[in-house]
């Protein structure tokens, strides 16, 4: 895109052409955001998913939460600004998906756990007026079986009561364990989607009750996602706060809103949970087995020594939090209000601080294509690139958010890469006219381009070399012919064109006009053409 729009710039209308472009890919990404659609090759790899079992340090970890929307990395600091941003629109996109993928199966999870309680009261009421006690099936089974046994209905009921159906209730329903198990499955998978539960884990259980610990879903921090314009904004918010102990309270407390929000899913999922609890999970370290030289009087492990203190920042935490779902808490990553951010951005950027950010993704590119030409083999070659390198080094290093346009350094690394340019054209010039590889070519490419002039020698690794220019570069060190390496060192045929501008026909009052001559020479023929113009409007 960098290039493409530079290309506009220089070839397709300057300014205006460039502001055209820029627009119509702005309403793209805009497009890409309101319809959840990734923009693609932004570098982004997906984040870790979360393995069952939490106990990470991180809130579980998670980064899939069985809704199809995997999570991605935030946004790269070490690139410019613009892509930071695309990075941004794109993790807004897939927070977006996740959120409402998760309160689609929270609220889906609770209708059916509804609706089946009212399947199994309705299944209920329907075997006591029946006089039927013996049926443990459920609403759902019910219904299945008298459905399958309901006798077909007669051509006198038809007469009767046209468009009505009757169905004669069982008077025995036969017990169906399998259907009873299914049935408590699917409430105990609505009641897990309510509560925010992703699995149960593997061996963390609850102190109080001994049930397995529920792995909650939980949101993404509030800090996962910032470019470095969001993180430098951010300290110096934090820096204005001052120093006193007032300031570190008060900055504890505006980044322990995902800490809040962990503790309240993590209620959620585990009813009569104690803080313990969430410690083990959230953060293993701060907690003392009690076989590992620690544990109360109960056998059990204790907390350690910074969770212990009084007005611990975890502890009022804990006591304010309440069990809140993921699905119903307040998001701590506004995702709606940061894509709007980065669409407003890209909308309203000056075209003065897009070419500063465009040009040294360009730079960067040309540097790239340099360097894959395998030159760099050469030693010129290669000292040519360092120097570029280094260059173009200084181009990114004072700010990845630039303002303007620094003419100074892009114009010393604009120097430089023509310099690998010539030094490239130059090289490869001599590899194709010393002969074939192997030949000893590349080490006095590597002085011819270093110096004014290379000794050789007849014998040694020089040999080859200098009995194939003796040879007038017919023949290679094998004796073969040119047809072998490509290389014919007497050209077939000669071409020449002569170019000039004159008046014609009169010297003194004809306009300048161009005048051309060709003319090709072999060892058998010659051929000569001319386009001469006259000048008429005298005449």
């Amino acid at each position: 895109m960098c290039v493409l729009l530079l290309e506009f710039h220089t070839h397709k209308g300057g300014l205006p052409a460039m502001a055209s472009l820029w627009s119509r890919f702005v309403k793209r990404l805009r497009w890409h955001w309101e319809q959840g659609v990734i923009i693609p090759r932004l570098g982004q790899s997906p984040a870790g998913a979360a393995t069952g079992d939490g106990g990470s340090g991180d809130g579980g970890g998670d980064d899939d939460d069985g809704g199809g929307f995997g999570g991605v990395s935030g946004p790269d600091h070490t690139a410019v600004l613009i892509h930071q941003e695309l990075q941004m629109l794109n993790c807004c996109t897939v927070s977006m998906l996740r959120h409402t993928g998760r309160r689609r199966r929270f609220y889906s999870g609770s209708k059916g756990r509804s609706g089946s309680a009212t399947s199994a009261s309705s299944s209920t009421a329907g075997d006591t007026g029946t006089g039927n006690t013996g049926n443990t099936g459920t609403g759902a089974g019910t219904a299945l079986c008298a459905d399958a046994a309901a006798p077909s209905p007669s051509p006198a009921d038809d007469d009767e009561d046209e468009g009505d159906e009757f169905f004669e209730a069982p008077e025995h329903m036969p017990d169906s364990p399998s259907l009873t198990a299914v049935a408590a499955a699917e409430r105990n998978d609505a009641a897990d989607l309510t509560r925010g539960v992703v699995a149960r884990h593997r061996s963390l259980t609850l102190l109080r009750s001994g049930e397995p610990v529920c792995i909650p879903l939980t949101q993404d921090g509030a800090g996962v996602y910032m470019t470095e314009d969001m993180v430098t904004a951010q300290q110096e918010i934090f820096a204005s706060l001052g120093s006193n102990k007032e300031a570190s309270s008060l900055r504890a407390r505006l980044q322990a809103a995902s800490l809040l929000s962990d503790m309240e899913a993590f209620k959620a999922a585990n009813e009569g949970a104690l803080l313990e609890d969430f410690v083990r999970w959230h953060s293993p370290r701060d907690w003392t087995a009690a076989g590992g030289g620690g544990g109360d009087e109960r056998g059990r492990g204790v907390l350690s020594e910074r969770m212990l203190t009084p007005g611990n920042l975890w502890q009022e935490c804990w006591s304010s939090a309440r069990a809140v779902p993921v699905a119903r808490q307040r998001t701590l990553f506004d995702y709606t209000v940061e894509a709007e951010k980065v669409l407003h951005y890209l909308e309203t950027m000056e075209a003065s601080e897009l070419l500063a950010q465009v040009i040294p993704v360009v730079l960067d590119a040309g540097f790239v294509t340099l360097a894959s030409t395998g030159l760099g083999s050469l030693s010129p070659v290669r000292d040519y690139l360092d120097e570029l390198q280094t260059d173009l080094r200084d181009v990114r290093s004072e700010d990845t958010h630039p303002r303007r346009v620094d003419t100074d350094r892009c114009g010393r690394a604009l120097d430089s890469m023509k310099l690998v340019e010539v030094m490239g054209a130059y090289a490869v010039a001599l590899l194709d006219r010393l002969g074939p590889a192997g030949a000893g070519r590349a080490d006095v490419v590597g002085r011819l381009l270093t110096g004014d002039a290379v000794e050789l020698e007849d014998r040694g690794r020089d040999g080859p070399l200098v009995r194939f220019l003796l040879a007038g570069g017919r023949g290679g060190p094998s004796g073969r012919g040119s047809e072998h390496h490509g290389v014919d060192a007497v050209p077939d045929s000669k071409e020449f064109v002569l170019r000039c501008s004159a008046r014609r026909p009169c010297f003194e009052t004809s306009q300048l006009l161009p005048q051309r001559m060709y003319a090709q020479l072999t060892e058998e023929s010659f051929r000569i053409a001319g386009a001469f113009a006259e000048d008429h409007s005298m005449m």
